[in-house]
């Protein structure tokens, strides 16, 4: 049939468009295929489809789609094409890899439509796209993400080892440090020869160094950790300011320099703020002046600007500076004085020091939202200030300013308590004879305890008024008994006060929440003292009698004195001594040092809950003789102890 020029035009043009449509998929950069519906072979291919999987287009023709995408198994494609036929879905899209004809997997995008017209089969439609640099960089990604987690992870470690490092370093460091220096106190008090005060002098000198040591490693940790909290309580600056003063007075004194501090009339009498930290501060910077000033004068200024009132509250800036007259520092380095361990370096051996404190200072400072800044002329002196900004300044009724003020200024040696009974627990036996001598002239009675389980059999046995817990110990830790007795409805009301050689790793929340207030150690009595009287009735004395020293009452003497006949618990008390005559019959026959010293213990707190002289008294000779290590003399005092419960027996009869 002979066609009409129109028609034979039109044809050509058709032509033309479906060359042209198909150089323009040639020429496309993603991969172009279309196979069939049931055969999966593929029927057309562009150059894109070549230059990726490195066929020719005559060598693609003759294969299936699942051919170059050997990931993916046949029953899973049938299942994928599922949704398309059933128009589910009109597009599918997935990633997997196709394989070059070298044998590589390429990383690619798939993108497959099914096309149908009229009542022919249809054809599937495929667009791939090489994602091989869009995987790279995900790798990448992804592997620097692991890589950052894993730097985090491992920081974490590291925190948690120098936490978990550093607090026992302060506990195994402190205990012994703690029994030292405590008793080091009670003998320079109790010593009249002057060697023997300053052997002992020169030994608090040494303890109290290492201790500042150990605080300033510790409390760095804990600003740069972040864990730090501080405490805001009513406080009248002044007062810290003054204290402070004292501290350094007869250091002062002994070198021959005057003591100045200037207070400004327009600072408020009471600010919220951490008395401990402002300590910190001020000790630090005072005790630097002093350590570095040979002549002339110590001037601490305290003021206060920038007054700001709303209807709630008013705050205010506290400023004061410490100024000195001595060996001062080159402006060369006044930048490098806060940092970690620097020094003055051309500074004297003979000052000492680690170096951290002005960092601790500055860190402080900070915390609290002040600066801290210095001047300084070699020779002349030099002059740190401190501004902490936006402080609240507190509205005190004026009755409760006196109270405050009376409390401070308590004569500790006057206080006494009325017969309260205090449970002490700690595992280190001298740590719990130093507390009894610091109370010994308070009229307090002592239970003991070794550990948390101890403490928790003893608090609901004897309902004590106060519990003094030590925190780590075996067996069970303080925080552990602490929580168990806070829940134990007959031991919830009994006061617990927290005794502990450092605060690491977030426990100023455990310390707030579990207890009822908080002693770091070493101990001072002053410091005991006054946290006993927060939550124990006392009474102020202008002289306490002192009790007379318990005689020493041998078994064989008669017991009628010793314990009241009338004692209606003399049958308990029996009946305990029988039961413990079991494991007197087994220490007797080891001779254990250690189970030795618990039985004594125990002896000397039922002698103490009883009345019974005796009983303590026997419980004190064979601590001490077990203490010492005097087999011979302690073998004998067990050998007395089935005469005490016949005693008992006798006066029950």
């Amino acid at each position: 049939m002979t066609q009409t020029p129109l028609v034979k035009k039109d044809s050509i043009e058709l032509i033309n468009a479906l060359d042209h449509f198909k150089t323009t998929l040639d020429m496309t950069l993603d991969c172009v295929f279309m196979f069939h519906l049931h055969s999966f072979l593929l029927f057309y291919v562009n150059q894109g489809a070549v230059k990726l999987l490195g066929y020719s287009q005559t060598e693609l023709l003759q294969k299936t789609v699942l051919e170059i995408q050997p990931l993916i198994k046949h029953e899973k494609f049938d299942a994928q094409i599922k949704l398309l036929l059933e128009g589910q879905q009109p597009t599918l899209k997935f990633e997997t890899c196709y394989q070059h004809k070298q044998g590589f997997l390429i990383p690619v995008e798939v993108f497959i439509q099914f096309i149908q017209i009229d009542s022919e089969d249809g054809r599937f439609v495929a667009i791939i796209r090489d994602i091989t640099e869009r995987k790279q960089i995900e790798d990448s990604l992804e592997k620097a993400l692991e890589s950052a987690e894993q730097a985090r992870l491992e920081a974490e470690k590291a925190n948690r080892s120098r936490s978990a490092f550093l607090a026992n370093m302060s506990h195994e460091i402190r205990t012994p440090l703690n029994v030292i220096l405590g008793f080091a106190e009670l003998l320079h008090g109790q010593t009249q020869d002057l060697h023997h005060k300053e052997y002992l002098a020169a030994i608090q000198a040494s303890g109290h160094s290492l201790m500042r040591l150990l605080n300033d490693i510790l409390d760095l940790s804990k600003v740069e950790a972040g864990r730090m909290v501080l405490e805001y309580t009513m406080l009248n600056p002044l007062t810290v300011f003054y204290d402070i003063g004292n501290i350094f007075s007869e250091k002062i004194k002994d070198k021959g320099l005057e003591l100045i501090i200037e207070p400004s009339p327009a600072l408020p009498p009471y600010l919220m703020l951490d008395e401990v930290r402002l300590r910190q501060i001020l000790l630090n910077l005072v005790g630097n002046a002093v350590k570095f000033t040979h002549h002339g004068y110590i001037k601490i200024k305290i003021g206060c600007a920038d007054f700001l009132s709303d209807a709630q509250k008013t705050t205010v800036t506290l400023l004061f500076s410490v100024e000195d007259t001595g060996i001062g520092i080159p402006s060369t380095q006044l930048e490098n004085i806060f940092a970690v361990f620097e020094q003055y370096t051309e500074q004297n051996p003979q000052y000492g020091g680690s170096g951290l404190g002005l960092t601790i200072t500055k860190r402080l400072v900070e915390m609290m939202g002040g600066r801290i800044w210095a001047s300084s002329n070699v020779n002349q002196g030099s002059v740190f200030t401190v501004a902490i900004e936006h402080l609240t300044v507190a509205l005190v009724h004026k009755s409760l300013a006196v109270e405050i003020e009376n409390k401070k200024t308590i004569d500790i040696n006057t206080i006494c308590f009325d017969n309260q009974r205090i449970l002490l627990v700690d595992d280190v036996k001298f740590n719990r004879d130093l507390i009894k001598i610091f109370l010994k002239e308070t009229q307090v009675h002592f239970l003991e305890a070794n550990n948390g389980q101890e403490a928790i059999e003893q608090a609901r046995r004897y309902q004590p008024d106060l519990i003094l817990m030590d925190i780590v110990m075996p067996i069970m830790d303080g925080h552990s008994a602490a929580r168990i007795l806070k829940e134990d409805a007959r031991c919830a009301g009994i006061p617990i006060i927290a005794v502990t050689i450092s605060v690491v790793e977030n426990e100023e929340l455990t310390l707030q929440t579990l207890y009822d207030g908080f002693l770091k150690k070493p101990l001072h009595k002053n410091m005991l003292l006054l946290e006993l009287i927060k939550l124990l009735p006392y009474t102020l004395n202008t002289r306490i009698p002192k009790k007379n020293d318990l005689p020493a009452t041998s078994v064989s003497q008669s017991s009628e004195t010793n314990l009241p006949s009338a004692s209606p618990n003399l049958s308990a008390l029996l009946q305990t001594l029988r039961e413990a005559k079991v494991e007197w019959d087994e220490i007797n026959n080891t001779l254990i040092i250690n189970n030795i010293e618990e039985f004594a213990n125990r002896m000397q707190q039922l002698g103490q809950q009883y009345a019974y002289i005796a009983l303590i008294e026997w419980g004190k000779s064979l601590a001490s003789q077990a203490a010492m290590f005097e087999i011979q003399a302690l073998s004998a005092t067990l050998q007395t102890f089935p005469t005490l419960i016949d005693e008992i027996e006798r006066l029950y009869r």
